[in-house]
Formats: structure tokens, C-alpha cells, sequence
């Protein structure tokens, strides 16, 4: 992975560790099910780092929109594909990727919500410092779903599909091309996020993806 001179990145020191605690019982569990003795299975420890990378795009954050039913087929509201479109953009502009990263991801998500303008001078200061949260829609998980949709691939052609099968491949303007952070957001095993307000509306992410040591 490289990064352009021009990016705003916070590049964090790698960590080791485990992927996840071991949870004793389910692998007792499994054990018996299964009747695996483990001393015969010649599977090796293994053990894995962790590369940690974070970014900031400044952008309001957004939910979602439902899809779409047309004549044909479903498609994406155009306001979602311009805002990711938007996202990918920026992205361009930080990370110069030859390939996809590819593994397992443990990401995370802060959402920095404009602080609305009736507040009071009070009520905007606790906003700001954390004290008072977003509670309102548009929904977490929504907000999830977008961003990290954006993080996908765009590449030079996209499959178009009516009645459940692909009948073209429609070719994608130069500007919307992006390799992608990860091949597809289903490699994302863990995902934690969280709403705030800021007078700074913004997305801040922090990626982890573990690599076995040899």
C-alpha cells in the first residue's frame, strides 16, 4: 500500500495479537461433535499481525436510501451513488492501491454529525465535547452500509442485471474508477461505529487486516 504526498492518513504502528479470544466451551463442543482429537490433526499455531491504517473523509454522513423498483429490475437511488461516488473520490486522493488488500478486517467507524442549528450556545458546546449524541435518524447501521459500500471496487465495467440475470456490462467513467480498500466488504468479520455531533461533519475510519507471521 502506498499513500499520496497529499493525503491527510494517520499511520499506526503495527500490533500483534490474537484475532479473537478462544472460547473454550464451543471448542470442547466441537471436539466431541466431531470426535476430532487435536494432537492428530497436525495443525499448527499460528499467529498473525495486525496492520492498523486510519483516515478521515469530510463529508456528511448519510444513511442508506431504499432501493428502487423500476420496470425491470431494482436499482441504487441516485443520491446514494452520488455519495459514494464522492466517498471513492476522495479516497482516490489518499491511497494510491495497485491491488485490493486481501484478508480479514476488523474495522471501525466514527460519524461526526453537523450540530443542528437550533441548539443553544450550551447545548452546541456539549454536543461538541461529546456529552450529547446523536439519537436521531438516520439510522447506524444504514450509515454503515453506504460508507463501507463505498469502500468496494469500482472497476472498469459493471455488470447490469434485469429479471435476476446480467445482460450488459456498462462501461465506468474514468473519474468513478477506484481498485478498492478490500476486495468486498463481506471480508469485514468485525465492525464496530459510533454517532457524534461536530461542528466538523466528517468520517473517520480505522482499518485493522492481519497477516499469518511466517
Amino acid at each position: 500500500m502506498r499513500f499520496t504526498d497529499n493525503s491527510d492518513i494517520i499511520e499506526l504502528n503495527n500490533y500483534s495479537g490474537e484475532f479473537d479470544s478462544n472460547k473454550q466451551a464451543a471448542y470442547e463442543a466441537l471436539l466431541e461433535e466431531r470426535s476430532i482429537d487435536p494432537e492428530k490433526t497436525n495443525l499448527e499455531e499460528c499467529n498473525y499481525t495486525y496492520n492498523v491504517f486510519g483516515f478521515t473523509i469530510d463529508i456528511e454522513p448519510k444513511g442508506a436510501g431504499r432501493p428502487r423498483k423500476g420496470r425491470n429490475s431494482i436499482y441504487e437511488p441516485p443520491q446514494d451513488r452520488d455519495y459514494k461516488r464522492i466517498i471513492k473520490s476522495r479516497l482516490n486522493e489518499i491511497f494510491d492501491l495497485d491491488e485490493p488488500i486481501s484478508g480479514e478486517f476488523d474495522v471501525h467507524v466514527d460519524l461526526f454529525f453537523p450540530i443542528p442549528k437550533g441548539f443553544s450556545k450550551k447545548k452546541a458546546l456539549a454536543a461538541e465535547l461529546g456529552h450529547l449524541l446523536p439519537i436521531t435518524i438516520p439510522d447506524l447501521d444504514n450509515c454503515e452500509k453506504i460508507f463501507l459500500d463505498a469502500l468496494n471496487p469500482r472497476l472498469q465495467k459493471e455488470d447490469q442485471i434485469k429479471d435476476g440475470e446480467i445482460v450488459k456490462a456498462k462501461k465506468v467513467p474514468k473519474a468513478d474508477l477506484f481498485t478498492g480498500i478490500w476486495t468486498d466488504d463481506k471480508t469485514i468479520v468485525k465492525l464496530s461505529s459510533s454517532k457524534f455531533y461536530s461542528c466538523k461533519p466528517r468520517i473517520e475510519a480505522t482499518i485493522a487486516f492481519r497477516i499469518k507471521d511466517e
